[in-house]
């Protein structure tokens, strides 16, 4: 009888990966190759894909060809990661290629031990929307007119904007309902660090106080701060 404990990890691999390449010691360096741990089992990473293949790897070498509890993870799978995932398979062939360049979210969700998936959306825009945001034009819970974040990399997007006192908002990342957005994880209120989760929750509360705030959703930690 025996276990194994080491470091838990998940970043990307691959001819898709920029600055990375089929070299998986430059995963963990590059902080844009590496995946966040958000909660158990589940790790998230924003990140520029080419059209080109790749994997997701737990360390920084290749596997020596079997499966047991030492040795190397890397992830491939037949489905191209829409709606709620696709299966992934150990040391298997590649990832899909993404439909088009650019950037995208990749969740990797083993909350599931007999069938670990990934989910794969596009990151090119995340917007602020609710009734909570006092700027000409923003029409309440609309999307279309909702202000857009600055992606300033590493899972991170910036924005800086005047809100209402004591109203909602939330985080979309597209122009229309139904696209990936973040709510509420239940730790804290007004200003400051909060954080966030994608499957099902309130919204966030805007600061009690009204006037201009500065917003940095940071996907690969799981927060959102507003000062």
């Amino acid at each position: 009888m025996n276990y194994d404990v080491r470091l838990g990890r998940m970043g990307f691999v691959g001819g898709a990966v920029p600055g990375n390449g089929w070299t998986p010691a430059t995963t963990f360096i590059d902080v844009n190759s590496q995946m966040g741990y958000v909660k158990r089992d589940v790790f998230i990473g924003v990140n520029d894909f080419a059209v080109d293949g790749w994997k997701m790897i737990d360390y920084n070498d290749w596997n020596n060809g079997d499966i047991s509890v030492a040795n190397v993870r890397s992830y491939g799978a037949s489905g191209n990661g829409s709606g709620n995932g696709s299966s992934l398979e150990v040391n298997a062939g590649n990832i899909p290629n993404v439909a088009a360049a650019g950037r995208y979210r990749v969740i990797w969700d083993g909350t599931d031990v007999n069938d670990v998936k990934y989910v794969l959306n596009s990151a090119s825009e995340m917007r602020v929307v609710g009734d909570g945001m006092n700027q000409s034009g923003v029409n309440d819970w609309d999307p279309p007119t909702s202000p857009q974040m600055t992606y300033i990399g590493n899972s991170r997007w910036q924005i800086t904007i005047a809100l209402k006192a004591n109203k909602s908002i939330k985080f979309l990342a597209g122009n229309a309902w139904g696209a990936f957005d973040y709510e509420d994880n239940g730790a804290g209120t007004g200003s400051g660090v909060r954080k966030i989760k994608w499957d099902g929750s309130d919204n966030f509360s805007t600061p009690a106080t009204a006037g201009t705030y500065t917003i940095i959703l940071d996907e690969k930690n799981g927060t959102v701060s507003i000062n």
